[in-house]
């Protein structure tokens, strides 16, 4: 029966995201991924370049080095790459992480980007909300609802229909309005609040001073608690399916950009199908069952990825589990936890190796499963 569940689950998941080989396009390679003609369907581009020149009438998922995109996209953009430009918006939700993020175009529902340098051109019209982290966040355009943010310093000339939330460090107004509440956590006040029109209250508040010893006692048990719970999960699959584990880490090193366009169909269907299964009362049960499959394995992925980067960084050659599942969870946690690139680091992991390693585990069930 479990057999039987797991199978449906891939099968159907593939037929619901698209997984079509004349609709859709898949590309993946080291070099370069171009999109030249429409795609009728969704798309998943990998490679050290992608270049989308083409409309995709449907989802675009892009991952490499530089990523641009350069005509309409009919749904949501998830696009990650040392640099990420999207010229011509997207037709749902938007989801940017790099290096540097620059955004042209009009975007019909929410946007969410995070990088050292995020930029939104002036042409920008966000018909939902921006929720943004960086260091340098620069922001023009229009946004219809809220703005939330997290950076270092940030810079804004925006038309803002909602209102402003954030930690930042130094926030600069040049211009533009505001049409709610500015509330914001800095060591500063705002520059160029004359130069804003602002049609609510302006709430300034300082950041709550820890002593050193506070700070550092706070982020120590917070990382030795994630810690001890990663090499917990990644123990017990060590002792239980040793081969397992380094079948599917090969899998990510080996094919990444095959086990990412997997995985991500996997991670964005299931829950889809798992809604689909909730309209009927019958499938409720269907619902829990694939809900659950999907959380357990997206976990589980997250631990594989991790000792995935502790193989790459020990070298793969190394026969020690017990030490690359140590190296790989200590780097990952530390670097998820520096200020202001954390939250980059979190997106970078997760579409580089959680996603993969999850595409990767399946083909190693399926192989298992044959």
């Amino acid at each position: 029966m479990k057999y039987q569940i797991g199978a449906g689950l891939l099968i159907a998941t593939i037929v619901l995201t698209g997984w079509s080989p004349v609709q859709a396009a898949y590309m993946q390679g080291n070099q370069a991924a171009v999109v030249t003609n429409p795609v009728n369907d969704d798309a998943f581009l990998s490679g050290n370049s992608i270049t989308v020149s083409a409309p995709i009438h449907g989802e675009l998922f892009a991952a490499g080095n530089t990523v641009t995109v350069s005509d309409a996209v009919d749904r949501s953009i998830l696009a990650a790459g040392n640099t990420v430009t999207v010229n011509n918006g997207s037709g749902y939700n938007a989801f940017a992480a790099g290096n540097s993020v620059m955004l042209h175009g009009t975007y019909q529902h929410d946007v969410y980007a995070a990088g050292n340098e995020v930029t939104l051109a002036s042409d920008v019209v966000i018909h939902g909300s921006l929720y943004v982290a960086g260091n340098l966040i620069a922001v023009h355009g229009r946004i219809d609802k809220d703005l939330f943010v997290g950076g270092s310093t940030v810079t804004s000339d925006a038309t803002i229909g909602g209102g402003i939330q954030g930690r930042i460090d130094d926030l600069t107004f040049t211009g533009g309005s505001v049409g709610q509440n500015v509330a914001y956590t800095s060591p500063n006040t705002a520059s160029g609040l004359q130069a804003v029109t602002i049609h609510g209250s302006v709430d300034h508040k300082t950041p709550t001073v820890e002593t050193f010893a506070q700070a550092t006692s706070s982020v120590a048990t917070d990382i030795l608690m994630a810690l001890l719970t990663m090499l917990a999960v990644g123990a017990l699959l060590i002792l239980l399916l040793p081969k397992a584990v380094v079948s599917v880490t090969d899998g990510v090193r080996t094919t990444w950009g095959a086990n990412m366009i997997l995985g991500l169909a996997v991670v964005f269907g299931a829950p889809f199908l798992a809604l689909l299964a909730f309209i009927t009362v019958v499938g409720w049960p269907i619902g829990f069952i694939v809900l659950a499959l999907w959380g357990i394995g997206l976990y589980v992925a997250t631990i594989l990825g991790i000792i995935t980067a502790g193989r790459l960084l020990t070298g793969v050659k190394n026969t020690s589990l017990w030490l690359v599942l140590a190296v790989g969870s200590l780097v990952i946690l530390l670097l998820t936890r520096l200020p202001l690139v954390g939250p980059l680091v979190h997106v970078l992991t997760f579409v580089g190796l959680t996603v993969p390693a999850f595409g990767s585990m399946l083909r190693w069930l399926q192989t298992k499963l044959a």
